[in-house]
């Protein structure tokens, strides 16, 4: 029950045992460490958290690793795609001492086939290197989605071609994420006797949209994913996502569907290249989805626009007041939400370049609470006329 209770990709510190090659490691049992590092089998019937093709290519990487750095530590880092050595001390330094490191065992077991699959042309599209880094990335853009045969023509995205826009730290990006719940929330009778909140609801990506934010293809989406899931929806908070029952399905969507996988290694070539990600509440959605941008490659313009200690606005309110544009109006749409957080990073770079930052954040605030931080009154405040006519 635990291991499905974790969220995001696997990340995992193994050691190779001395003399083991990729041939001799079978599938991994899986078993959660706690306390004093023990481990148990586990129950047979379930499944495993990696198939035996999984197994396969990441001992077959991890040992040539090992090969390669002999006079090093034996221990490697496994963080869904991309394996490094590591030291048997990193695990506890994770995320702040915020997540419980686990432990993941392999036995060894005869696997018919094992060095066929080993050769296939899976594994050199699987196991990422700073080689093929670019080879994946293109052809992960150029593939089909997993409902090719319902999926909108034309997508609602324009794809990269690296041949023309060359990712990197002068390319701007704006990004949003929506997320669905995969479970209910857990209440239960709190200290105080009342009841509380004892566990948040397990949520997970549903869509990842990427913009634009430069060059002559401003606001053109590169990327739309949603991502299929393999697991029942408990609610799919479509008032909040955007998204609808179905459209996570091969079966039933018509939007670019994709794995969390391929959407996951995307965001990471974009954000390796030293992209620049613009979005609002920003480093909230990149913490679910379990990816870290450098605080120097991120822009979130629910920062720009604070005025500490106050409270932090929303990007409903902030898009009406200096926008004149009134997004979200029934649901959440990801790239309408990342387009209107790249208009407000234009517009406080213009405040910058005028030196009227802290002044107009205070004028911001005044009006907000002049008028209960009502959306319409924003909407028809004359200072944002300006600003919406250079977007029209």
């Amino acid at each position: 029950d635990k291991v499905q209770d974790v969220a995001g990709h696997l990340v995992a510190h193994v050691r190779i045992g001395e003399g083991i090659g990729s041939k001799e490691l079978g599938t991994p049992e899986f078993t959660i460490n706690e306390a004093e590092g023990s481990s148990s089998k586990q129950d047979e019937g379930k499944d495993t958290l990696l198939d035996t093709d999984s197994a396969a290519i990441i001992a077959n990487a991890m040992v040539h690793l090992k090969h390669e750095n002999s006079d090093k530590s034996n221990w490697v880092l496994f963080n869904d795609f991309s394996i490094n050595p590591t030291t048997r001390t990193e695990p506890g330094k994770l995320y702040g001492l915020e997540k419980i490191p686990c432990l993941l065992v392999y036995r060894r077991s005869p696997a018919q086939g094992m060095e066929d699959k080993c050769n296939t042309e899976t594994l050199s599209t699987t196991a990422v290197s700073a080689e093929n880094y670019e080879e994946i990335f293109t052809h992960l853009v150029d593939a089909p989605p997993l409902n090719e045969n319902l999926a909108k023509t034309p997508y609602t995205f324009a794809k990269l071609d690296l041949n023309v826009e060359t990712p990197g730290p002068k390319m701007l990006l704006g990004i949003d994420a929506e997320f669905v719940a995969l479970s209910a929330e857990e209440k239960g009778e709190g200290p105080s006797g009342c009841e509380e909140v004892i566990r948040p609801p397990r949520l997970g990506l549903a869509r990842v949209s990427v913009v634009r934010g430069s060059g002559p293809r401003k606001f053109v989406p590169c990327i739309d994913d949603h991502i299929q899931t393999l697991e029942p929806v408990y609610d799919y908070l479509t008032q909040y996502s955007g998204v609808q029952p179905g459209d996570l399905h091969a079966s039933k969507s018509t939007h670019y569907l994709t794995t969390l996988r391929c959407a996951y290694i995307k965001l990471r070539f974009l954000i390796d290249k030293g992209c620049i990600f613009i979005g609002h509440g920003l480093k909230k959605d990149m913490r679910m989805i379990n990816i870290v941008i450098p605080p120097e490659n991120l822009v979130d313009t629910v920062d720009l626009f604070h005025l500490k200690p106050q409270r932090r606005l929303s990007l409903k309110f902030l898009a009406a007041y200096f926008l004149g544009e009134d997004v979200q109006v029934k649901e959440h749409d990801s790239i309408e939400d990342a387009s209107a957080a790249i208009k407000l990073f234009d517009k406080y770079q213009e405040l910058e370049r005028a030196g009227i930052v802290k002044d107009t954040l205070i004028d911001l605030y005044h009006f907000g609470r002049t008028n209960n931080w009502d959306v319409e009154a924003a909407l028809n405040w004359k200072g944002n006329n300006e600003s919406k006519n250079a977007y029209e």
